[in-house]
């Protein structure tokens, strides 16, 4: 019963947090929070598991920073591809809108 009580209380207030309050904060928002889980969730796998990454010889050291590193670069290439969906040319919107007002 103790390790019962604790699991279900969890499940039912993400459940309540999923339903309830995502759907109302803005997709920017969640996408920076997941980053932020994400750094935090690795530093935390660094620290409990610390003593395997000491004990691993100095090439394969490197490979402990390819983890972070492929992370960054996925993350940067999304804020990029975001960042170019609402890329729009504001000479071309205003073209647009003044042969549209004109036409009236």
């Amino acid at each position: 019963m103790q390790l019962f009580l604790p699991g279900l209380v969890t499940i039912i207030v993400a459940g309540v947090f999923i339903f309830f309050v995502i759907p109302r904060v803005s997709p920017t928002v969640i996408f920076i929070i997941s980053i932020i889980f994400l750094f935090i969730m690795i530093q935390s796998h660094y620290s409990m598991f610390a003593n395997e990454y000491k004990l691993i010889s100095w090439r394969e050291q490197l490979s402990v920073f390819a983890t972070p590193i492929l992370i960054s670069i996925i993350v940067i290439g999304l804020l990029i591809a975001v960042s170019q969906l609402f890329k729009f040319d504001i000479k071309s919107l205003l073209d647009s809108y003044s042969k549209i007002s004109s036409s009236k």
